[in-house]
């Protein structure tokens, strides 16, 4: 999968909470209005950080129903922007440039240890 520069707006969202006590909560919400996709926290696989010593990113993997719906999203919105909030706080607002197919994505653009507190939120090992 060839993972494409994004920019953001706020007619296209891509929202990643916390992991909450609930069962399946929400933690990533791809799009608004009636195209939304909502993501549970055991819908997200592969949280990890991968660094090459010149990029960091953390990278996620959707199940095969939400990789369908977020490649047809992205399809769908080619130039139009996405914002990206963990827990509430906006951390990169990218904009489409491509098509994203296969389920897999990356959060780029911070160090190793700010992408390590991203990845505790996201696997619920530390409250928002």
């Amino acid at each position: 999968m060839k993972m494409s520069q994004f920019l953001a707006t706020s007619a296209l969202v891509l929202l990643i909470a916390c992991n909450e006590e609930e069962p399946g909560p929400v933690v990533m919400t791809l799009g608004s209005g009636p195209s939304a996709i909502d993501i549970a926290a055991n819908q997200l696989k592969g949280l990890s950080i991968q660094a090459d010593g010149l990029s960091t990113a953390l990278a996620f993997r959707m199940n095969s129903d939400h990789a369908q719906a977020f490649s047809e999203l992205t399809r769908d919105n080619i130039g139009s922007l996405i914002s990206i909030a963990i827990c509430g706080e906006v951390v990169s607002e990218p904009m489409v440039m491509e098509q994203i197919s296969g389920g897999s994505a990356l959060i780029t653009g911070y160090s190793v240890s700010e992408l390590e507190v991203f990845l505790k939120k996201l696997d619920g090992s530390e409250p928002c």
